[in-house]
């Protein structure tokens, strides 16, 4: 489990990001006690992967996602983990922060990011 702590300009409290790997998925966790929006659960996908994020009524949210490749020892492969690994922490981001990630503008914006990654470092 990898723990760092993000300071926000300007702002406190700071917010808390925690890694967690298992069973082959990523989950991403966020804490972010500023905002209070209750509970709230988003599925998207795309090519038949899947990322699922979760913010609860403390605003802690966790993000699982299959959309990484296993094992990566190709150069490649490496760095389409990497920019899949920025894209999942800007949406685990915005839903903490409160964007609305189901709204068709975002999962649109989603799947073109998703589509620009896979095409830079496609298979």
């Amino acid at each position: 489990m990898r723990r760092c702590f993000l300071p926000i300009r300007n702002s406190s409290p700071t917010i808390e990001v925690e890694e967690l790997c298992h069973q082959n998925m990523k989950s991403m966790v966020i804490k972010n006690p500023r905002i209070q929006l209750g509970k709230r659960k988003y599925s998207l996908s795309v090519d038949g992967q899947k990322l699922v994020v979760k913010v609860d009524s403390n605003n802690v949210g966790v993000l699982t996602s299959t959309l990484k490749r296993r094992g990566a020892k190709e150069y490649s492969d490496i760095l389409y983990n990497a920019s899949i690994d920025g894209m999942e922490s800007v949406i685990l981001a915005c839903a903490c922060a409160g964007v609305d990630i189901d709204s068709p503008e975002y999962i649109q914006a989603f799947e073109t990011a998703y589509e620009a990654i896979f095409n830079v470092y496609g298979n």
